[in-house]
């Protein structure tokens, strides 16, 4: 049994593609090179998809927590520190920092379950990992409620494509925010930046499915309330709460 090292840094050169029209930082860029960098700092320390696969398990992320501090238009390289933080209970934590020519811009938290392929149920990673116990800071990011939805205010139906399925044969956990951020309008997407993020993953779904994405918005606060479905049975997926900023 081997310990993870506690952090790793690395460095990304950003494409075009990463950024938006605006040439902010995509969210969703944001979310893939969270599991990119959590992917490589496990697979350099013995327990990543090589390791657990073949343990017939696989990480599955539960949360996310993101706070966007400074400003990320226009950004041509960044470095991404992640922490593993250890484990408490059934779930491990590992954080996540974004800087830009040495200066943070943003921060994440998020908590992970080790899941077994076949039965779906959550394994102790203890059986698998020899972590710490996770230890609160003070300035720990905390996971917020995300309230239901009662009204929707925009809704968008996805048939879930080929490419939206990732090696651990499920929808790619960046693709929901994508969809919960789609039914958006165009005009309220191209003039605001979000600076809070909160994802709750509660479901996978059936490869061949279809989802329903809706949204709730508060034009008090700038925030959006977002509940990803499965379009057959209205079971809730993925929900999300955003704190948005003007551009």
């Amino acid at each position: 049994m081997k310990t993870l090292s506690n952090t790793e840094i690395y460095n990304y050169i950003l494409r075009y593609y990463e950024k938006d029209l605006n040439k902010n930082l995509k969210l969703v860029s944001i979310l893939n090179f969270m599991q990119d960098v959590a992917a490589m700092h496990a697979e350099a320390n013995g327990f990543g998809a090589s390791f657990i696969f073949s343990k017939n398990l696989a990480w599955f992320v539960l949360k996310y927590k993101l706070n966007i501090l400074e400003n990320i238009n226009d950004l041509d390289e960044i470095e991404i520190k992640t922490e593993s933080r250890g484990i408490a209970r059934l779930f491990a934590y590992r954080d996540f920092y974004f800087y830009n020519k040495g200066k943070l811009f943003a921060r994440a938290a998020s908590q992970w379950a080790l899941v077994d392929f076949y039965s779906k149920k959550i394994v102790k990673p203890q059986e698998a990992l020899s972590l710490p116990d996770y230890q609160k800071r003070e300035d720990d990011l905390e996971f917020e409620k995300i309230p239901p939805i009662e009204k929707p205010a925009f809704t968008k139906e996805f048939r879930i494509r080929f490419d939206d399925i990732d090696i651990n044969k499920h929808v790619n956990n960046a693709n929901y925010p994508a969809w919960a951020l789609e039914c958006l309008p165009f005009d309220f997407r191209n003039s605001h930046s979000p600076k809070s993020v909160d994802i709750y993953y509660k479901k996978d779904i059936d490869t061949e499915g279809k989802v329903l994405s809706e949204a709730y918005f508060d034009k008090d606060t700038l925030t959006t309330i977002h509940s990803i479905k499965n379009a057959s049975t209205l079971e809730e997926l993925c929900t999300m709460k955003i704190e948005w900023d003007l551009i």
